[in-house]
């Protein structure tokens, strides 16, 4: 089995901010992504999502967005955290985003889109992904960008 940045001794464990407007999915995130040894901070939206981020400068290494919610969809947020943390990874989850809305997603640099339901082993490789890009200094952003 391929060791993760989180289980290497010496490795700071990577801090993850999970946003979802659904409560219950956001407890459950917490949970498993606890489980998974990372460090793990909240936002019930894309307001609350943003002031984390400010509040811990530097601390957020990924950001598990929810596309679909009020206020600010997953899209929105990731281009409104991107002008604040430039290095910041991202990995979006929704229940029911077109293809469309994927397709943006991949655009504006996600490093995976997982569909709900999906399994904590599929969350925990994405955010892997992330995190090794993250700090190996690498951005999943698109070389143009979008207007």
């Amino acid at each position: 089995m391929k060791s993760s940045t989180s289980d290497q001794p010496g490795v700071a464990r990577p801090t993850v901010l999970v946003v979802d407007d659904q409560v219950e999915v956001l407890a459950a995130l917490q949970l498993m992504l606890n489980m998974r040894g990372y460090e793990v901070l909240a936002a019930a939206g894309g307001t609350e999502a943003l002031r984390v981020v400010q509040e811990h400068p530097g601390k957020v290494e990924v950001v598990v967005t929810d596309y679909a919610m009020p206020e600010m969809n997953g899209l929105q947020l990731i281009e409104r955290l991107r002008v604040v943390e430039p290095a910041l990874q991202f990995v979006a989850i929704s229940g029911n985003a077109s293809p469309a809305e994927v397709a943006s997603l991949v655009a504006a640099g996600v490093v995976e889109f997982l569909a709900k339901p999906f399994s904590v082993e599929a969350l925990h490789q994405a955010i892997q992904r992330a995190v090794d890009l993250r700090r190996q200094g690498l951005l999943a952003v698109p070389t143009a960008a979008s207007s």
